[in-house]
């Protein structure tokens, strides 16, 4: 879920990293939840956060068969990819 959700926001929130703020957005299995955090120096920062609250509320209907394909298609490449290097075979 979380990669679809960079997916969708990276488009509509670029206007970050001009002025030097990023996000990340993350989920954490011990306790069900997404979470998101913002960093940066800037007085813009607590405009980023509420961008992201705001995306994120209204991301399901952005949620396509084809959006979920291509992510999954690339989460099992990356999978694969790292499944091969040398330095994981012999574990």
């Amino acid at each position: 879920m979380t990669s679809i959700l960079i997916q969708l926001l990276r488009p509509r929130l670029h206007g970050a990293d001009q002025v030097s703020l990023s996000y990340g957005v993350g989920y954490d299995s011990t306790i069900n939840a997404i979470y998101f955090q913002v960093y940066g120096f800037s007085q813009h920062l607590p405009l980023l956060a509420e961008e992201i609250l705001q995306q994120i509320q209204g991301v399901e209907s952005d949620i396509t068969p084809e959006l979920f394909e291509s992510v999954k298609s690339d989460i099992i490449s990356f999978s694969e990819d790292m499944l091969l290097q040398p330095n994981n075979l012999s574990e």
